[in-house]
């Protein structure tokens, strides 16, 4: 699985011990526009998670993350 790192001005991906990049694997991150909103997408293996900044939570379609209103 591959990890978001958020750096100054950019992020980068490292991998989990054992797991490596491959170009098999479509990357969710960054061909479906708009993924995780006020968060950190993630990707996996056929599919992606969202990573939500302090203060959000995951909404339920688990694409986004909302603030307290």
């Amino acid at each position: 699985m591959k990890i978001c790192q958020n750096i100054l001005g950019s992020y980068q991906y490292t991998c989990n011990s054992g797991f490596f990049i491959t170009p098999e694997d479509e990357d969710d991150c960054h061909t479906i526009p708009g993924l995780c909103l006020n968060g950190c997408c993630v990707n996996a293996i056929g599919s992606f998670l969202c990573n939500c900044q302090d203060g959000y939570e995951l909404r339920l379609d688990k694409c986004n993350c909302i603030g307290d209103q």
